[in-house]
């Protein structure tokens, strides 16, 4: 039983690391409002996404997330406000996924980031098949664009 502590211990060290950061969410994921009722009937997905905000680190300080930040986020599509930290349920539109803006407004700051979507599709199977270069490489070419499901990483802006 001893013996195995140590890779016990490594183990759980390792799967903490994996875990997300950040202040739990407590609220409901929020639907964003489609410009057009066609843009909803069109996606091929729903994701839900993190939308988060910082105080960016400083020679002091580290980096810190900041709760209660009124942000909107925004394509052509659809729109959808937030008070951090959220859930924001964002549809894909495979290859025609449009990039993300988040405008946040804080202390009478604003901040805006352009976050681009992602190929999911493709990096879930990527993975599977190992990872690396060449299985991307491969991935990407068997796998139909139009088909695939595209996502956002975190939606998180720093002031």
């Amino acid at each position: 039983m001893f013996k195995r502590l140590p890779f016990i211990v490594v183990g759980l060290a390792l799967t903490a690391a994996c875990a997300e950061p950040g202040a739990p969410i407590e609220t409901a994921p929020v639907t964003p409002r489609y410009t057009a009722a066609s843009s909803q009937l069109t996606a091929n997905a729903i994701q839900p996404i993190p939308v988060r905000a910082y105080q960016a680190k400083t020679d002091t300080t580290a980096r810190q997330e900041l709760v209660g930040v009124s942000c909107e986020v925004n394509t052509a599509f659809y729109s959808a406000d937030v008070v951090t930290p959220a859930i924001v349920q964002l549809p894909s539109f495979a290859r025609q996924t449009p990039a993300v803006s988040l405008v946040c407004t804080h202390d009478g700051q604003t901040r805006t980031e352009i976050i681009e979507p992602f190929n999911k599709t493709v990096s879930e199977r990527t993975a599977s098949a190992g990872g690396g270069l060449l299985a991307y490489a491969l991935v990407a070419a068997a796998t139909n664009a139009d088909n695939s499901v595209y996502s956002y990483r975190t939606l998180s802006v720093d002031f």
